[in-house]
């Protein structure tokens, strides 16, 4: 299989093409009313306020919005220049590195998210008393693989029990049946903890991530992500964490951290060590901000540039 060359390009998920549920039309039976089935939160509506890294010179934009976890790794290359001397030299491009990840880690579990829940909607679920029930298939065509899903929504008062039961034949490399998804969510999806595991043991790789987000009217105001990828075959590794908020026009990420051996030296920003615990702030609207890593403070203004805090 080809998981960790498809999640690097960011199209391991999107480059599937979901089939009909498995069961008959007969067997499928439901609520008239749609909006009585629970429906999985849609994460990619809930989206973190970084619009004014993306549109500047910061690592989203050279990125070209690229998802998944090595997107900001990605915006620098081998051959960008070192930010030699002074750390405060460039403290936008120093924040827009690490906003970049930690957005790149939830863009990769909004994306696990929806492929594995791709197929539940109202028309093509079983019901049995509170409980919810989808089966469908999803098939690679370039690894030539087809993944057996299946979504199961407990609903105890508003609250919904989530869990995701995925396998592919193993002897054409897949994974064994094994459990993708565990969470809960508010019934409408605006709030909730989801975490996602998925193993693919004939490949050493794993990736696991875990999402606590609370969201009003599709505007998401706070989110603790944790996302790690290991790959046994290669020595990879990558962790990317952080909680994001938002309150009024003021964002901020705190408790951030990445881990890599790729992080390691001074091959990005000079004399600082990207790997240490940082937040960054920012004002949606005014477009300045704070970084503060290894216990000290960097500040830009409006036009980007380099300010005393």
């Amino acid at each position: 299989m080809h998981f960790t060359k498809l999640l690097f390009t960011a199209t391991f998920l999107l480059s599937f093409t979901i089939l009909l549920a498995s069961c008959d039309d007969n067997d499928i039976t439901g609520p008239d009313d749609p909006s009585q089935v629970p429906l999985p939160p849609n994460f990619s509506q809930m989206q973190m306020e970084t619009g004014i890294f993306t549109q500047g010179a910061g690592a989203s934009k050279e990125a070209g919005h690229e998802s998944g976890i090595l997107a900001a790794l990605h915006a620098f290359p081998g051959n960008h220049p070192q930010m030699a001397g002074e750390p405060e030299a460039n403290p936008f491009q120093l924040a827009s590195f690490l906003v970049a990840m930690v957005e790149s880690a939830y863009t990769l579990h909004a994306t696990y998210a929806s492929f594995f829940t791709m197929n539940v909607v109202p028309d093509a679920v079983e019901v049995s008393g509170n409980e919810f029930f989808w089966d469908f298939s999803a098939q690679d065509f370039e690894a030539g693989e087809t993944i057996e899903i299946t979504v199961t929504a407990v609903v105890q008062d508003e609250v919904v029990n989530w869990t995701v039961i995925a396998s592919a034949d193993l002897e054409e490399g897949g994974f064994g049946e094994q459990q993708i998804i565990e969470g809960t969510s508010a019934f409408d999806g605006s709030s909730g903890e989801w975490s996602i595991r998925f193993d693919v043991p004939e490949e050493g790789f794993t990736y696991a991530s875990t999402t606590i987000w609370d969201s009003e009217a599709g505007q998401l105001e706070k989110l603790d992500i944790s996302t790690s990828i290991t790959e046994d075959e290669t020595g990879f590794y990558q962790h990317a964490e952080g909680v994001y908020t938002l309150d009024g026009t003021n964002a901020a990420i705190r408790d951030g951290r990445i881990q890599s051996p790729e992080f390691e030296g001074d091959d990005y920003f000079g004399d600082i060590d990207i790997t240490r615990p940082f937040s960054v702030s920012w004002d949606i609207e005014n477009e300045n901000g704070t970084v503060t890593i290894a216990e000290e403070n960097l500040c830009w203004d409006e036009n980007r540039a380099a300010v005393d805090c």
